[in-house]
């Protein structure tokens, strides 16, 4: 178990450094979205980049932070099955749908880096006048899912780890 444990707390900490990540792009966007209002209203003087930025970085931000909340158990559940169930049946059902989330995360991460490939190597822009690459949100969002399917990976066989553990009590 010695290797899992290095292996887990390299995705926890990359969990977490990418939620701090995520939370200073949503800061960055938010002044970002300030500099263009006062441009706008005091200097008569839009950007052409604001927007496409701010709209990459809470793509990317919300991607980041997916890992991290997850980390943290912060998606949202309805614990009324949990709850009803005997907690042997309610194992199997956690098993069940943990396993469903991971494949699920990790087709999902798959495409995004096959979309990202594909940004990248077809020069795709941005169809606006500051036409940035497309590649740009394709790599958070690929990011972001390869880290949640980590996550999710880690934290289903410490789930069963922690089941065997205490059935073998």
């Amino acid at each position: 178990m010695g290797a899992w444990k290095k292996v887990a707390w390299i995705v926890d900490m990359c969990s977490v450094v990418m939620g701090y990540i995520s939370a200073s792009m949503i800061v960055f966007s938010s002044g970002i979205l300030i500099y263009e209002i006062l441009m706008r209203y005091y200097f008569a003087r839009p950007t052409s980049w604001v927007i496409e930025t701010c709209i990459f970085l809470l793509v990317g931000s919300t991607f980041l932070a997916a890992a991290f909340t997850q980390k943290k158990y912060g998606h949202i559940s309805v614990d009324i099955l949990q709850t009803a169930l005997p907690p042997r049946v309610e194992a199997w059902r956690a098993l069940i749908v943990d396993s469903i989330t991971f494949l699920f995360c990790l087709v999902v991460a798959c495409l995004c880096w096959r979309q990202f490939f594909q940004a990248w190597q077809g020069g795709w822009s941005y169809p606006t006048m500051w036409a940035p690459k497309m590649w740009i949100p394709y790599s958070l969002m690929s990011v972001g899912m390869t880290l949640l399917s980590l996550q999710q990976f880690v934290q289903l066989v410490e789930q069963r780890y922690a089941a065997v553990a205490e059935r073998s009590k």
